[in-house]
C-alpha cells in the first residue's frame, strides 16, 4: 500500500521501506556535480588551450627573427650565437611555461576532488537517510506482523 501520510510528487510511487523521493534527491545532487566538475574541466581545457596559443604566437616571431638574416648575414659564427641565443631563451620560457600550466592543470585536480568530496559527503548524508528508511519500514513491517 503506497504511503500516503506525507505529500509527495504523485509520479513517484512510495515502496515500503524505500524512499524513491530520497533517491532520486541524491542523483540529482550527482548529475549536478558532475556537471560542475565538466564545467571545471571545459573551462580548465580553455585556459590551457589559450595558454599554449598565446605563447607559440609570442615565439614564433623570436625565433623567426633569430633565422632572418641581419646586418651580420656574411658572418656564420654571429648567425649560429644569435640562433642559440634564441633557442636558450625558447627553453627558459618554455620551462616557466610548463611551470604555468601544470599550476592551471593542478587547480583543475584540486577543484575535481573538492566537487567529488562534497558531492561523496552529500551522498553520505543521503545514504544514511535511505538506511534509516529502510530501517523503518522493516520495524514497520514487523510491528504490523506482531500485531496480527
Amino acid at each position: 500500500m503506497p504511503n500516503t501520510s506525507k505529500p509527495t510528487n504523485p509520479a513517484v510511487l512510495q515502496y515500503r521501506g524505500l524512499d524513491l523521493e530520497a533517491i532520486t534527491a541524491l542523483q540529482m545532487r550527482n548529475v549536478e556535480a558532475l556537471r560542475s566538475m565538466t564545467n571545471l574541466m571545459f573551462d580548465t581545457t580553455e585556459a590551457v588551450t589559450r595558454r599554449q596559443a598565446e605563447f607559440l604566437e609570442s615565439r614564433v616571431g623570436q625565433m623567426s627573427a633569430a633565422f632572418e638574416p641581419g646586418e651580420n648575414a656574411s658572418d656564420p659564427k654571429a648567425l649560429f650565437e644569435r640562433q642559440a641565443e634564441a633557442y636558450r631563451d625558447l627553453f627558459g620560457a618554455l620551462a616557466s611555461h610548463v611551470g604555468e600550466l601544470a599550476e592551471i592543470t593542478s587547480k583543475c585536480c584540486a577543484g575535481l576532488v573538492h566537487e567529488a568530496s562534497r558531492a561523496a559527503a552529500g551522498q553520505d548524508d543521503e545514504s544514511a537517510a535511505v538506511k534509516r528508511s529502510e530501517n523503518d519500514g522493516t520495524a514497520a513491517s514487523k510491528t504490523s506482523a506482531a500485531k496480527k
